[in-house]
């Protein structure tokens, strides 16, 4: 079944047509992601057979533009045919259709599985894709549909100029490295956290190349960057991941969890609180920071609550966790031309 949640928030902040653009209004937030280190791959993985498939059997174009054209039928008629693939580690690579408009470029691509049975709906490219336009750019990559029969897993790629100016037309390569799948989702109440919340926490500082980034609904800052709780629990909801401190700091409460290896896995996740009445609330503020070894990351996670009122709420938790890397050279050189 296609995700068009999930395509209509790959769209957000596209410049298009107000019909089209209409359609692209759900606003998505998540934690930074940051990689650390990618391993050499072997030789064998580096073999990467690149082909040009002609437009009479692009067996692909047929789902790509019925996907497309469910959102917007004017959208699907911007993309223009590609039909490149590329084929390593046994999984093939290939960008069906691409389009670019002013300061966008979008690409829809397929990864099939051509050896086992190793993707599924959860896999994406682990921040290892990689196209340049000789300008700073933004982007994301969007899982819109898995298929399991046909082993394929349907992605589309936006890129959009930092400064607004229009792209350059010309080729461009589109390459990944990494996949990585088999991530599996959990939901898990935490109220027994409250048992230990902490009214004088101990705090540490941390060095500023240790921290990996922060967020927060209205994108400022949070109160006392650099400082956190000290680890003082080991409360694991979900393989990979620990609550390691909870207490009240400067009229803040503060959830401390640990990612154990991100170099690797896609571990992440939230916190929220439950009041009586069912109404959620998220946190005002988080920001991350690396472990000693620089291959685990903290999240420190700040609400703007009393202690009176949390005595009132659940905490509830919810994880991604595990995963399976796999690794490849998969490279793609794509033309594109202004719709």
């Amino acid at each position: 079944m296609m995700d068009l949640d999930a395509l209509r928030s790959a769209g957000q902040n596209i410049q298009m047509p107000g019909t089209m653009k209409a359609l692209l209004t759900t606003k998505v937030s998540v934690p930074p992601r940051k990689k650390i280190l990618r391993r050499a791959l072997a030789a064998a993985l580096a073999i990467c057979l690149c082909l040009s498939v002609g437009t009479a059997a692009a067996a692909g174009t047929e789902p790509v533009y019925s996907i497309l054209y469910a959102l917007s039928p004017a959208l699907a008629q911007q993309f223009q045919p590609i039909q490149k693939s590329c084929v390593s580690n046994g999984i093939r690579m290939e960008v069906v259709s691409a389009r670019l408009e002013g300061s966008t470029a979008q690409l829809y691509l397929t990864m099939q599985d051509l050896e086992g049975d190793r993707l599924d709906e959860s896999c994406d490219f682990f921040d290892s894709e990689d196209m340049r336009f000789g300008v700073n750019i933004t982007g994301s990559c969007t899982l819109l549909q898995y298929d399991p029969a046909a082993k394929t897993a349907h992605f589309l790629m936006t890129l959009s100029s930092q400064d607004g100016r229009p792209l350059p037309k010309g080729r461009f390569t589109f390459s990944a490295d990494e996949l990585l799948t088999q991530k599996s989702e959990s939901s898990i109440d935490l109220s027994e956290l409250l048992d230990y919340v902490s009214s004088s926490p101990t705090i540490q500082q941390i060095d500023d190349e240790h921290i990996r980034g922060w967020g927060s609904p209205d994108g400022s800052e949070p109160p006392d960057m650099g400082y956190a709780l000290t680890p003082t629990l080991s409360l694991s909801p979900a393989p990979g991941i620990t609550i390691t401190a909870i207490g009240f700091w400067n009229g803040l409460l503060h959830i401390q969890s640990y990612y154990e290896n991100i170099s690797k896995t896609d571990d992440h996740g939230f916190l929220s609180l439950i009041a009586p009445d069912g109404t959620e609330k998220a946190a005002s503020y988080s920001f991350y920071f690396w472990d000693a070894a620089g291959t685990g990351s903290y999240q420190e996670e700040l609400f703007d609550i009393s202690p009176d009122e949390l005595d009132e709420c659940a905490i509830r938790g919810q994880f991604v966790s595990g995963g399976t890397l796999i690794q490849g050279r998969w490279k793609v050189t794509v033309p594109l031309t202004q719709s």
